[in-house]
């Protein structure tokens, strides 16, 4: 038994083995603090994202670039011009509409959690006020919103893009097919992960 004793004391006191002992430790400890960050730095990064998501302006601008763009690829006769203005508008109005979504899900979300904070800083005062944090399934319902808004906005832009298309030449046709498809389903993801 005396000899097992020694060796696993010798072992203990190898200066080796203790390195990597404190090395291990070390690291975990950085994980553990990677793992769980304060709430301040949670907050700091709430805000840094809010510094850098797109205002409402903005949003109507790039979508009115690529709507001058497009106008400008599809190379449109007199004729056709005639039935660009609709279109137009249509495509500008659903930038808005989309804007403001976007705008309504952020300040849904920061109420949510603003909230939920005030909640988490009033424990045991019984003044909760049923506050809770965005959850799940607040963003499932958030998607089905956007999904809905974005299906009425296609349908509008169907009725009123069709005499525009059926002026448009084969190679017009496909391309406005092609932007239609991009700027739609872009315009879906982007609507309720902002």
């Amino acid at each position: 038994m005396d000899k097992y004793r020694l060796t696993e004391t010798r072992i203990l006191l190898d200066p080796s083995v203790f390195r990597k002992f404190v090395v291990a430790m070390a690291m975990l400890t950085l994980c553990a603090m990677a793992i769980v960050p304060s709430s301040a730095s949670a907050r700091d990064r709430r805000d840094r994202d809010k510094l850098n998501e797109p205002t409402a302006n903005q949003v109507i601008d790039l979508a009115d670039a690529s709507i001058a763009r497009f106008k400008a690829d599809l190379r449109l006769t007199p004729d056709q011009e005639k039935n660009w203005g609709p279109v137009q508008t249509a495509l500008h109005d659903m930038a808005k509409r989309r804007a403001d979504r976007i705008l309504k899900l952020h300040d849904d979300r920061a109420a949510a959690t603003q909230r939920s904070e005030a909640k988490d800083s009033k424990v045991g005062d019984g003044k909760d006020g049923g506050a809770r944090a965005w959850t799940t399934i607040d963003e499932m319902r958030a998607e089905a919103d956007a999904s809905s808004a974005h299906a009425d906005d296609l349908r509008k832009f169907a009725d009123v893009a069709g005499p525009l298309y059926d002026s448009l030449d084969a190679a017009q046709q496909r391309m406005f097919g092609g932007f239609v498809s991009s700027y739609f389903s872009e315009a879906r993801e982007n609507d309720w992960r902002r």
